[in-house]
């Protein structure tokens, strides 16, 4: 049955790759282990199989993965009951991958029995990026509030590693783990803190996610503007008056959009330009 079919058997052998390091993380999210199932007759079968299913606009991802790993298994699709959107589901019959899997602690109930895994402290970077491309949840900055968010998901010992790993990284947060349900959140909120998070993830990296590689980029071109806006201060636009014609020549005095200074103005009933510089 799996003969046609191959795969680089050792490539979880030893993570010592930022691409391995990665898909460790994402099929600790996002994968699913099968090491046995039960026969017709009650006895227990041995089956080794690793399933990874995503949204169908992600299809993108799994292709890197099976590239990746030296797979020619196909791409499955289905579309799940009471919903609309189409998975894409790539399922990998191997031993040893599944072996290695199951000695890390990938085991059928992973959400709750995963623990931390040992890993070079310079891949230990990916690792995370790859458990928030897979159950991670990354705020855009386009809602209502303009603050963003990053957030995992999972059991009490990996949300506290995944804290202990940001802290590690001179990271200062008082956030800490919360029980939702029956699964615990780590989130960093805020701008300032997830644009950190987000370099810190997503920086100089060869694999990820677009979609939520898209969103940090996102957050990275409108922190720096927040950051402008808000060390504007009364005093400042009015020395940029003094010695400026109008409101543009004033906004590149200060670096920022003259409309930017303009609704600063108003917000802070500030008087106009011309009275100000006349005043």
């Amino acid at each position: 049955m799996y003969k046609k079919y191959k795969v680089n058997s050792s490539y979880f052998d030893t993570i010592d790759t930022e691409s391995k390091a990665y898909w460790l993380g994402f099929i600790c999210s996002d994968g699913n282990i099968v090491n046995h199932r039960n026969a017709k007759n009650g006895k227990i079968k041995k089956e080794y199989r690793l399933k990874i299913a995503i949204d169908e606009g992600d299809l993108e991802h799994l292709e890197k993965l099976k590239i990746d790993i030296g797979s020619n298994h196909k791409i499955s699709f289905e579309t799940k009951k009471n919903q609309q959107k189409r998975i894409a589901s790539l399922s990998i019959w191997d031993k040893n991958i599944v072996s290695k899997l199951v000695n890390m602690g990938l085991e059928n109930n992973k959400t709750f029995s995963l623990k931390p895994i040992l890993l070079n402290n310079k891949l230990e970077r990916h690792f995370w990026r790859g458990m928030i491309d897979g159950d991670g949840h990354i705020e855009p900055i386009n809602n209502k509030s303009r603050q963003s968010q990053i957030s995992l998901s999972g059991n009490k010992l990996m949300t506290n590693k995944f804290l202990s790993f940001i802290i590690e990284n001179k990271i200062e947060t008082k956030s800490k783990p919360f029980k939702d349900k029956s699964i615990y959140r780590m989130s960093f909120c805020g701008n300032y803190i997830a644009k950190k998070v987000g370099i810190l993830l997503y920086g100089k990296s060869t694999i990820f996610l677009n979609r939520k590689k898209d969103t940090i980029d996102e957050l990275l071109l409108y922190v720096p503007q927040q950051e402008k806006r808000e060390s504007i201060t009364e005093e400042k636009i009015i020395n940029a008056i003094n010695k400026s014609k109008n409101y543009k020549e004033a906004a590149k005095f200060l670096n920022i959009g003259y409309t930017t200074l303009w609704r600063y103005m108003k917000n802070k009933n500030m008087p106009n330009f011309n009275k100000l510089k006349h005043g």
